[in-house]
């Protein structure tokens, strides 16, 4: 089994971008499977879509420790951030499989405990680190392709900048210098010497430049590139290209999720973004679910917490605004929800869905999809309120 891991783990690292492909292609197949002769046809799609949401995880978190050479850290922080990532991704399935097993009782029970633990888990990261605005998907991913070699195929992980698959004898040489046998590395094509502290000095865990805004003096670029031999040029501008990602990867290992300091607008939008789904449960259990009043509500907090956000955006961190433009994007998702889908939205989509049918190419495999997508969207709360 630990071969058959390291296997995997070394098929991960050798060719990121192939990797990221062959997810995104499972993702969207499952779009087109046929809706007729499959009774469990949105448990199968909700099934594999999590488990390609899983499957990144677990890629990512290979990448994260090939290039910080640590496994994952055992901070509270981090074990937090991983659980409201994985409950992003299974609330679904969970929501699914216990109302098939256990109706709607066992269902709210679900919700319940799902929508508790993500209150506690979000408030510890406000109180006590003081995180907020970020949404965990964005957070703890790995940007592959700036990490990845695009002069080669397989786009093999850049190590320290550098492409072991279509660089090799360069590679050989840097991990010798790094067991202390040679100080003075030349570049295998072109003999010039190639100073490579500067090459990799944004890599280094510790140091001067370990910290550093990713830019380098002309005069530093000369060292680096030497004459005019076009490997050399290849090399630094991987390194370059690739050390940005490789230190954000780093200082989030070593120090966590960075955020921007808590001001009165942050906390109260914080405050009403972790309660509002508990407090919408609460409505659609005491006016039912096609009510317009938890819709309401939900839709006025949401509109709050945009403004408050919005008010402070240029004192938030860059994965900050990645994520309140996530959030903003994600109000138009109310046009999908009960009860202003079934009001006044499905009529006008089945009448779409009618011409594609008909008129498209291949329309009624999507037209088919489209409507068992639907009439799952409304069965399901979490299929319509998920935050991940």
């Amino acid at each position: 089994m630990e071969k058959l891991f390291s296997f995997y783990r070394e098929m991960v690292v050798s060719d990121p971008i192939a990797v990221s492909q062959a997810e995104s292609v499972v993702k969207y197949l499952v779009y087109f499977l046929p809706a007729e002769g499959s009774e469990h046809r949105q448990e199968l799609f909700q099934i594999v879509t999590s488990a390609v949401r899983l499957l990144r995880m677990l890629h990512d978190s290979i990448l994260r420790e090939e290039i910080t050479g640590e496994s994952g850290t055992k901070t509270l922080e981090m074990r937090l951030l991983n659980f409201l990532n994985i409950l992003n991704n299974v609330e679904i399935v969970v929501e699914m499989f216990t109302l098939r097993k256990f109706a709607n009782s066992g269902r709210n029970i679900a919700l319940v405990v799902m929508e508790l633990s993500r209150v506690v888990c979000r408030s510890l990261l406000l109180l006590k680190y003081g995180h907020h605005t970020f949404n965990t998907r964005q957070l703890l991913s790995v940007e592959r392709s700036k990490m990845s070699c695009t002069d080669c195929s397989p786009g093999h992980l850049l190590l320290n900048g550098v492409c072991p698959h279509c660089d090799p004898d360069f590679y050989a040489l840097m991990q010798t210098r790094d067991e202390g046998n040679t100080s003075e590395i030349q570049c295998p094509t072109c003999n010039h010497d190639v100073k490579v502290s500067l090459l990799t000095s944004w890599f280094s865990v510790e140091g001067q430049r370990s910290s550093r805004q990713i830019q380098a003096l002309s005069t530093e670029e000369l060292d680096m590139v030497g004459n005019d031999c076009a490997i050399c040029h290849k090399r630094y501008s991987r390194a370059f290209k690739a050390a940005s990602a490789v230190q954000e990867v780093r200082q989030f290992h070593s120090n966590g999720m960075s955020s921007s300091s808590l001001s009165l607008p942050t906390l109260a939008a914080e405050f009403i973004d972790i309660l509002t789904p508990s407090l919408r449960l609460l409505l659609q259990k005491l006016f039912g679910g096609k009510s317009f009043t938890p819709y309401t509500v939900s839709l006025i907090a949401d509109l709050t917490v945009t403004y408050l956000r919005s008010s402070v955006f240029k004192n938030l961190k860059p994965h900050e605004q990645r994520a309140h433009k996530l959030f903003v994007k994600r109000l138009l998702l109310y046009l999908t929800r009960t009860p202003v889908f079934d009001k006044f939205m499905r009529s006008k989509l089945e009448m779409v869905l009618l011409f594609i049918k008909n008129f498209i190419p291949f329309g009624s495999i999507v037209a088919s999809s489209a409507h068992s997508h639907m009439d799952t969207l409304q069965q399901l709360t979490t299929y319509q309120w998920s935050s991940g």
